[in-house]
């Protein structure tokens, strides 16, 4: 869902069906690297609220007490299989088909 939000597609089924599969895999593999600009963007803002309540004083606060969906403390390492095993359960739970493969199909 946040991919579609993040190329401005608000139908998910449409966009699932008009995305190939070698485009999905890249976004998979930036958003593992890098994040969607979205989540930076609410990462970058928590820091400043964090970095803002510390000089007011305030003390044991985290970075997560300022997140809406608390995915920071989350490894970001791929997997031992480069995340396919992730990859799938996205696929299958969006009922993702793709168009046209990048004829790797189940690790082959």
């Amino acid at each position: 869902m946040d991919l579609a939000l993040e190329v401005g597609q608000a139908n998910l089924g449409a966009f699932a069906r008009s995305l190939p599969e070698r485009d999905f895999r890249s976004w998979m593999a930036y958003n593992r690297r890098r994040g969607l600009p979205s989540r930076r963007l609410e990462l970058y803002l928590a820091q400043i609220a964090l970095m803002v309540m510390r000089a007011a004083g305030a003390e044991n606060l985290s970075l997560s007490d300022f997140l809406f969906d608390d995915r920071a403390s989350e490894t970001e390492e791929p997997t031992t299989n480069d995340g396919d095993g992730e990859l799938q359960d996205v696929m299958e739970a969006l009922d993702f088909k793709p168009r046209k493969t990048s004829g790797v199909v189940d690790g082959e």
